[in-house]
């Protein structure tokens, strides 16, 4: 079908489709990193109570400099009268040099308190 300034709509959406099947092919032929863990806290301290805690992390390495990833946490009551927490970030790492690294990240609780946290910090690598 041709549209007014008198493209053909059909090859252009045949195009579109080989470039976003050859765009995803890319994605998925980037290396992935999952990861998770599960732990207790013991807590001694009055008023505070042992909670178990968990999170999951998806990362994604982007290019040689540049990985992203998401990461989703939570954790039982920590203390008496207090809510499970439930949160979610958004972050990455990108390369400055070989030894220096600018971690950055992002997110909120969805469930608990609700509060947004952002996080920029410099890894130095000794190694």
């Amino acid at each position: 079908m041709w549209d007014l300034i008198g493209r053909n709509r059909i090859a252009d959406d045949e195009y579109a489709l080989k470039n976003l099947t050859r765009d995803l092919a890319l994605v998925n032929s980037v290396p992935a990193l999952n990861y998770s863990n599960v732990g207790f806290w013991w807590q001694t301290a009055a008023e505070t109570r042992d909670y178990i805690y968990a999170g999951a992390v998806l990362e994604r390495e982007i290019s040689e400099r540049l990985t992203l990833g998401a990461e989703l946490l939570g954790n039982s009551p920590k203390g008496r009268g207090s809510r499970s927490d439930v949160a979610f970030n958004l972050g990455g790492t990108w390369k400055l040099s070989k030894h220096i690294n600018l971690l950055f990240t992002g997110g909120r609780d969805i469930v608990g308190e609700t509060s947004a946290m952002v996080y920029i910090g410099l890894q130095l690598l000794t190694k």
